[in-house]
């Protein structure tokens, strides 16, 4: 797992974003994942995943569904408009 004295910084001292759009967009698939199975796949904590889950929702990028407690994602259909949040 990734820690905070792992993430490298930039010549101004600033974080440089390690999971990138790209990334994170990388491990989602047309099957719905969990928060959780996405946070595991990359190596790092599910609040940080879930924060920029949420960015890449808000932006149309990915879909989402909640299922009780759980958050479900998955890839936006190439239409491209927010697939809405369905609960299941």
């Amino acid at each position: 797992m990734v820690t905070i004295k792992d993430r490298p910084k930039n010549a101004k001292g600033k974080w440089i974003r390690i999971f990138t759009d790209k990334k994170i967009l990388g491990t989602l698939s047309e099957e719905w994942k969990t928060t959780s199975m996405i946070a595991k796949q990359l190596g790092c904590g599910s609040r940080i995943i879930r924060v920029r889950l949420n960015a890449l929702y808000e932006e149309g990028k990915v879909k989402r569904r909640v299922v009780g407690k759980a958050y479900l994602w998955a890839v936006e259909d190439s239409e491209g408009g927010k697939g809405g949040d369905e609960r299941g």
